[in-house]
């Protein structure tokens, strides 16, 4: 296996960002390329106090059902020891653990937690934050299958018709082993198949929601490596969160005011920031008859689901929370507040939208008497297996291009160079040529009425139809001809930038480890990356 760090088109926050360019350097608290910024930060969290051996009884507990490595068990003991800190990031629970870049973020945690704690000679814990909380499921219940000439969305057949956190959904095992034994019948049969496939089945077996399901295959692939998983939507962890919230509902006014102030702040200097806010927003969610609702303030101390489903005064949801803690949760604003008052964060490792929200978010930690922890950009990988760099050979593509750019244009152009002169402006001429021969038989039937003028038109534009028709049996035969090179293209797109975007955010781990085993995850974890303008890197297998 060989690594190639690439230049990659990028957002321009990110760039910015990258860049560290002061007027967006001021909306975080840490510049984590500057020297020392983790020696500060970590004297910062040694002024701070955590409530360690709750949280360390809630991840033991959760942990149980997902897996018994000896080096996850030691990490989450030594989150008692009051000088340790971690590495966090998180994403929400995949099935088969969802797209690559949820892969790529757990290398950089385990990469960074590393390397800072040979830095700092502290304990330095890698943790991945589940969004268990989260309840779109239509966001998590498929993952996309290789056809043959493209990538095809495949789902699970169980259907959620609330708004339920993924915490709460059990699974339907029968529907998922039909799922997943189609997902096999589409692979490529290799000496890791068999194996794969009935790990798989095995721990589906012994999951009982789409987190547990989630979380024990990312402990078989990544567990000997210590990493810590929490799911942030567990009854349990809630019974620890009941002050933090109760802050939260107290502090709202000032936290969504000033959150919504730096959001258009950003915004006024050209960045885009994914984010729809309001002064009246809540920024926690409560669920109401099983289903998540956003809450809202609409007047000084008055709370309403946004769907208008529940209301409450600012006392009743405080008792609320006292009472029922397992009824809240928080949106994407009081996510990292809430991870931030639970584990002593050294550095969140971001995905590039992450790092466009978090840019607003200084106002809310400050108000809590926080810091905005070191947001370090995760790396991100494009896998190149052997076939397609063949395929780029023949064609002559270096691969960065293709991930900047694709290779549509160039199918489109070669397709046109096929016929000369091109096909379309053929047919314009065509059809120029005809209607300059039709035009004295639409005068006439002008001249000798409406009806006959009407009919004329239409005898045009049937003409024209049958042109059309022509062109397209001419380019299905010219596509027939040459389909053996059009494939090249699609097979190049498919593999390195499925719908013009990054191969991360639509191929699944599964397929890659199908065909090229395990020890590739090993060889990238292992490897020192460092964390600055290079963070996308080109693996050719």
């Amino acid at each position: 296996m060989e690594l190639e760090a690439l230049t990659v088109a990028m957002d321009p926050l990110i760039q910015d960002y990258l860049n560290q360019k002061d007027s967006l350097m001021e909306h975080f608290d840490y510049n984590p390329y500057q020297d020392n910024i983790f020696k500060d930060r970590l004297a910062d969290l040694q002024k701070q106090t955590y409530q360690r051996s709750e949280l360390v009884r809630v991840l033991k507990q959760q942990y149980r059902k997902w897996g018994n490595h000896p080096s996850v068990l030691s990490n989450i003991e030594r989150l008692a020891d009051s000088n340790s800190v971690v590495v966090i990031g998180g994403q929400q629970a995949g099935l088969l653990t969802g797209p690559l870049y949820t892969i790529h973020k757990m290398i950089s945690i385990i990469v960074c937690a590393r390397q800072q704690e040979r830095n700092l000679q502290v304990p330095v814990i890698p943790v991945f934050w589940i969004a268990g909380e989260d309840h779109d499921f239509a966001e998590i219940n498929h993952i996309y299958r290789n056809q043959e000439h493209q990538l095809d969305k495949y789902a699970v057949k169980q259907f959620i018709a609330k708004k339920t956190p993924i915490s709460d959904i059990a699974l339907e095992r029968s529907q998922i082993k039909v799922w997943l034994a189609d997902i096999f019948k589409g692979f490529q049969e290799t000496g890791y198949t068999h194996e794969l496939y009935h790990k798989l089945i095995g721990l589906l077996d012994r999951a009982d929601t789409f987190v547990d399901y989630f979380a024990s295959i990312t402990d078989w692939l990544l567990g000997k490596y210590g990493l810590v998983m929490v799911d942030s939507g567990d009854k349990s962890l809630r019974e620890i969160e009941v002050d933090y919230f109760s802050t939260m509902i107290r502090k709202r006014p000032e936290l969504a005011n000033k959150v919504f102030k730096q959001w258009r702040n950003l915004t006024a200097k050209g960045y885009s920031i994914p984010l729809d806010l309001q002064p009246t927003d809540g920024h926690l969610f409560y669920l109401h008859k099983n289903e998540r609702t956003l809450l809202e303030s609409t007047e000084a101390d008055t709370w309403v689901g946004k769907d208008l489903s529940c209301q409450f005064n600012t006392s009743e949801l405080l008792r609320l929370v006292k009472s029922n803690p397992d009824r809240f949760s928080n949106n994407v604003i009081t996510r990292p507040l809430m991870q931030e008052l639970l584990f002593p964060t050294l550095a969140f490792l971001a995905g590039p939208g992450e790092i466009a929200y978090w840019s607003v978010l200084q106002p809310a930690f400050h108000i809590l008497d926080l810091k905005v922890p070191p947001i370090l950009p995760r790396l991100s990988f494009t896998l190149l297996d052997r076939y397609t760099a063949k395929q780029l050979e023949q064609l002559d593509y270096e691969a960065v291009d293709v991930i900047n750019h694709g290779v549509e244009h160039d199918k489109v152009r070669y397709l046109t160079e096929q016929l000369q002169p091109p096909l379309t402006t053929l047919i314009e001429q065509i059809k120029s040529s005809v209607s300059v021969i039709h035009q004295p038989l639409r005068e006439i039937a002008s001249s000798l009425g409406g009806d006959l003028e009407q009919m004329a038109e239409k005898n045009q534009d049937l003409i024209n139809e049958q042109i059309h028709f022509m062109a397209r049996a001419i380019e299905k035969r010219i596509k027939d001809q040459h389909k053996h090179q059009l494939n090249k293209y699609d097979h190049i797109q498919k593999m390195l930038a499925p719908y013009h975007n990054w191969q991360e955010r639509y191929w699944n781990v599964i397929f890659f480890i199908n065909e090229n085993g395990f020890e590739w995850l090993d060889t990238l974890i292992e490897t020192d990356f460092i964390f600055s303008n290079k963070l996308h890197y080109l693996v050719k297998f």
